[in-house]
């Protein structure tokens, strides 16, 4: 946390003089090092994902959980979409798309850790939706989503992983949420990729380069 606070603050040149470079801090909760990594991903995926003949955005989520049962959790969601998506099943169907993680706060110490997922083919959703189902027993029917998107919506999977800033009802101001709340994600998000592509989804590095080159 304390690095973020030095992020990108200094820029020298580098050993030829041909380019600007800085350090950035690379954690998940910076906004600038977000920015970066979120364009990068936008740049890398879209394209691909705008390839698709039918694209439909599935939402995949269970019950929600305390702040000690989120790694548990996390983790099982990872092997439930594992298993849907490995199976000979799913390679013959040719199930292809981008997974990307996002967990919540709620209210009372609660977490709501859940899947969104661009997937080609309505069928393919249902099939991914009737599979998540059956490998997670405590997700209900009702809570899942399947819907058709288009350029504009399917942006929204590059939103962020989980919400940084909220808007005060009584101020109207934007603030950070519960700072001790959002550490217990970070905590358990930590070495976990919120985004996985699968199928023949060629997938993005998201590393951040430090190097600035002119224009």
């Amino acid at each position: 946390y304390r690095n973020t606070m030095y992020c990108a603050n200094t820029f020298f040149p580098n050993n030829d003089a041909t380019a600007l470079i800085t350090h950035y801090c690379k954690n998940r909760w910076c906004l600038t090092c977000g920015a970066i990594r979120t364009a990068t991903l936008i740049n890398g995926y879209f394209s691909q994902l705008r390839e698709f003949k039918e694209p439909q955005f599935v939402t995949l989520t269970a019950v929600t959980v305390k702040a000690e049962k989120l790694p548990e959790r996390i983790k099982e969601f990872g092997e439930s979409f594992r298993k849907i998506v490995n199976t000979r099943s799913a390679r013959t169907m040719n199930l292809r798309g981008l997974r990307k993680a996002e967990c919540t706060i709620r209210p009372n110490g609660m977490y709501h850790y859940h899947f969104h997922v661009i997937i080609d083919g309505k069928e393919n959703a249902k099939y991914l939706m009737k599979h998540w189902l059956r490998l997670n027993s405590t997700s209900k029917r009702k809570a899942q989503d399947i819907r058709s998107v288009d350029d504009n919506s399917m942006l929204e999977l590059f939103k962020y992983t989980t919400k940084l800033l909220a808007k005060d009802p009584t101020t109207g101001k934007r603030e950070f949420m519960d700072v001790v709340r959002l550490d217990v994600i970070f905590q358990a998000l930590r070495g976990k990729r919120t985004f996985q592509p699968f199928g023949d989804i060629k997938p993005i590095n998201e590393e951040i380069t430090e190097e600035l080159k002119p224009d």
